[in-house]
């Protein structure tokens, strides 16, 4: 869906940069999660003293998005596109090796769609 609404906003303005792109993903985001934390009854006061972690996931998380667009400006699209998607496989590589996390069958077969495309 995100995709789809880039190609409209790049239909109507040319020039769209990739700080537009992350803009508009990061609010269509927000709205995504927050009607779904909304439909769950989900009690947000559990979290206390998590909200550093919060901001730090939501920080990288948007530095890894506009990263990936701008990759697209200096290698070629197959490249990056290539390179953002092993991104769950280097997940799960580091997280066994840094993080002594286990390796489920569903990662395996994560890793192996994700290969398979």
């Amino acid at each position: 869906m995100l995709s789809f609404l880039a190609k409209i906003l790049f239909k109507v303005n040319q020039d769209i940069t990739s700080w537009d792109l992350v803009f508009v993903r990061g609010i269509v985001s927000i709205i995504f999660v927050y009607f779904n934390v909304a439909s769950k009854n989900v009690n947000l006061t559990n979290f206390k003293g998590q909200g550093l972690v919060l901001a730090i996931g939501v920080i990288l998380g948007f530095l890894c998005y506009w990263f990936g667009l701008l990759s697209y400006q200096y290698i070629s699209v197959t490249k990056a596109t290539l390179i953002i998607y092993t991104n769950p496989i280097i997940v799960i590589v580091l997280a066994f090796l840094f993080l002594k996390e286990n390796i489920t069958r569903y990662d395996l077969i994560s890793v192996v769609l994700v290969i398979c495309g």
